[in-house]
């Protein structure tokens, strides 16, 4: 039989469409199967998946137009449509050593069940921000 298809547009808080972006949607059932696919240059992406309720995550390239975002929906509901990121929180801050500053490391935000809710990397000062969303 056919999988569902979707095709859809991802958009940041500005309203454009996202390029690059990752889009991750994970079975709920007991397979926990996960469909992977990337946004193309002007945000839109096409994922085959499975039938029935799926736990989506979007994950933008670009953080300071949108947070990840966390979603629960089947192919047909969000299928042809556009899925806009959160706002989310911005999180910033500056990673010290006792050597000086951390230029270019990369900042992983964790949940306390060890799922990455944002991850980003330090500029040249030692300093990152980034958006961070919230699970639904």
């Amino acid at each position: 039989s056919m999988r569902p298809v979707v095709s859809s547009l991802l958009v940041g808080i500005d309203g454009e469409g996202m390029p690059n972006s990752l889009v991750r949607a994970k079975e709920r059932g007991f397979d926990g199967a996960v469909f992977e696919a990337y946004t193309n240059e002007l945000g839109v992406f096409e994922l085959e998946v499975s039938e029935g309720e799926l736990d989506w995550t979007l994950i933008p390239s670009d953080t300071n137009r949108g947070a990840t975002t966390f979603l629960q929906g089947s192919a047909e509901s969000l299928n042809e449509t556009e899925i806009a990121l959160v706002r989310g929180q911005l999180v910033s801050g500056c990673v010290a050593h006792t050597n000086g500053t951390v230029n270019y490391v990369p900042v992983e935000l964790r949940q306390g069940n060890n799922e990455i809710y944002a991850s980003t990397f330090t500029d040249g000062k030692g300093c990152f921000e980034v958006r961070v969303g919230s699970r639904q």
